[in-house]
Parts: C-alpha cells; sequence; structure tokens
C-alpha cells in the first residue's frame, strides 16, 4: 500500500494563515499590475511569482511517501517472566488464602501461552537473582527459593536483540526491584526494551499480607588480612515484618563456632520491618584461605530460610 501523509513542520493553523496572507498578497499584485505589463508576460511573471510562494509552502506541510513493505516472516517473540523468589509462596495470590502468588503466576502464564500460542512464540522464564528457562509444563513442579527479586536484570535477559519479526515481554511478579542499591539499573532495562519497540506488559500479584523474612549479608564478604591481624566481620540483619524480636547468629570456620563464641550462637536483637548490624572479630595465626559461614536461625512462620545465611 502506497500513500501520501502531511506532518506540517509549523502548526496547521499558522500555515492556512500564511497561505491565506500569500493569496491576498498575489491577488493584490496581479489587480496593481493590470495595464503596467503586457498581458503575456503579466502572465509569466504571475506564475512564476506563485512557484516561488508555493514551493515554501510545500515544504512547510511535510509531505512523505510512504510504501507498506511485507513484515518478515515468522512469530512474533512472547517472552513471560515469572518471579520464583522466596516471596511469591505467600498465600494471598487470589486474594485469600488458597493460593499462592506463584501458583496464580503460573497459571496466568500458562492461560496466556495457550490463549497466543497461535500468533506468538512464546517462551516462559523464571527468574529471581537470573533468568533460567522452563517449559509451561514444569511450571507447577518448581518452587519459589531465590532471594532477590532482579527485575532490571530479567528484562535485559528477555530482550532478543535480533528479533526483526518483533518482541513483548510479560512481567508476572509481587515486588520491586531489590538487587542493588542503584535503581537506575531498571529505568535503563525499560528504556531499552522502549528503544527496541518491545512493549512491556506487568502484571502485579499479591495482597497487602506481610512477608515474614531475615537476611542475612556481609558488607565485605572477602577480606584480605596479615597474620594475627584482627578483622572485624560486620553483619547486616534485615528483617521483613515482625516474626520474631530475637535470633541467634552464629560464626563458625568449618562448621565449628568460633573460639569465645557460645556454640548455641550469639543473641541478637532484630528490628521490625528494618536492619541491625552484628559485628564478630576474627584472626588467624598461619597464612591461608579461611571460609566462615555466618548463620541466623530460622524464624516462626518465615517464607524461607535460604537468605538466612552468608560466607
Amino acid at each position: 500500500m502506497k500513500h501520501i501523509i502531511i506532518d506540517p513542520q509549523v502548526p496547521l493553523a499558522l500555515w492556512v494563515l500564511l497561505a491565506l496572507l500569500a493569496a491576498a498578497l498575489m491577488t493584490w499584485y496581479a489587480v496593481a499590475s493590470r495595464g503596467r505589463l503586457p498581458r503575456r508576460r503579466r502572465a509569466i511573471v504571475l506564475g512564476l511569482m506563485s512557484v516561488a510562494v508555493a514551493i515554501p509552502l510545500l515544504v512547510l506541510l511535510n509531505p512523505t511517501w510512504l510504501e507498506r513493505i511485507p513484515p518478515p516472516q515468522g512469530k512474533p517473540l512472547l517472552t513471560i517472566l515469572i518471579d520464583d523468589s522466596a516471596s511469591m509462596a505467600s498465600r494471598d495470590g487470589d486474594g485469600s488464602a488458597e493460593k499462592t502468588r506463584y501458583e496464580v503466576a503460573c497459571h496466568t502464564a500458562a492461560e496466556t501461552a495457550a490463549r497466543l500460542g497461535d500468533r506468538y512464540e512464546v517462551r516462559t522464564l523464571l527468574f529471581s537473582d537470573k533468568c533460567r528457562p522452563v517449559s509451561v509444563d514444569e511450571l507447577d513442579k518448581t518452587t519459589p527459593q531465590g532471594s532477590i527479586t532482579d527485575l532490571a536484570g530479567s528484562i535485559e535477559e528477555a530482550l532478543d536483540d535480533d528479533r526483526p519479526q518483533g518482541q513483548a515481554v510479560m512481567l508476572l511478579s509481587d515486588g520491586i526491584h531489590n538487587a542493588g542499591a542503584d535503581r537506575r539499573r531498571l529505568v535503563r532495562s525499560v528504556a531499552k526494551a522502549k528503544a527496541m519497540a518491545a512493549p512491556l506488559y506487568v502484571k502485579t500479584i499479591g495482597g497487602q499480607v506481610g512477608v515474614q523474612d531475615l537476611q542475612v549479608s556481609l558488607n565485605l564478604p572477602q577480606e584480605l588480612a596479615f597474620v594475627g591481624q584482627e578483622v572485624p566481620v560486620v553483619v547486616k540483619l534485615r528483617q521483613r515484618g515482625s516474626a520474631a524480636l530475637h535470633t541467634n547468629l552464629s560464626l563458625t570456620l568449618d562448621g565449628k563456632p568460633l573460639e569465645g563464641e557460645p556454640a548455641e550462637g550469639r543473641r541478637v536483637q532484630l528490628t521490625p520491618d528494618g536492619t541491625c548490624e552484628e559485628v564478630f572479630t576474627i584472626t588467624q595465626a598461619e597464612a591461608g584461605l579461611y571460609r566462615y559461614e555466618i548463620h541466623a536461625d530460622e524464624l516462626p512462620e518465615e517464607v524461607t530460610a535460604v537468605n538466612n545465611r552468608a560466607t
């Protein structure tokens, strides 16, 4: 299909005003020049002046010739991203306690794949800290256990740089991007999807039920020290919800508690919906590589204990 479209460089009202002024001036000149020039010469002058006025007006209209080309062969790609972080195990996916958020997301993904499978090439990806492909039939056999929700990384992974047929992304999640402190990564990922003309459809799953979870992290997970030097190990505890006021935190080396620390662990006070820090001090008399592990006891009704330890 071929056709011409008009996209004026100036507001259309201004263009009409300029056209009317040009027509009025041409009319005035045609009347004023009557009898001053021979008829033939006058007609040539008026014709040339009309062309000189019409060309700028035509350029301002910015006419463009469009010719539609056939789309490339093949189906467009639809990538369904399903959040499998631990919070998706909360039982408030359908507004009640009957289904988890993950079960609702799997059902939505399967329903979408069945409805659009004849028009799109559908693929499903599970994501938390990283993406991994999974078939629709295997979704019910998996359980959400991820420790973080990396929305930016999942969107980057879902975008195909070489997809002339077109692509779209459907995101099923219950939370915000919490992988790292720099939230601008998510903005850049969304901007990339927009630049690639890949629509991003987001469906938020879950209600207002709070998630009980305790996350253990280290400020410096790898430290270089001298023999005999005392090195502080700063442990950050982040509690979501208010499941407990205290927990036992232990630092072990090869499965054995440090000398001077109780075998049952150090009792630490927790902050509801907040963070707190605890400091251990370690030292070694010989050179080598030593692997320590920080472990916190599982809280009552905690969604997962995967993130209760760090090395």
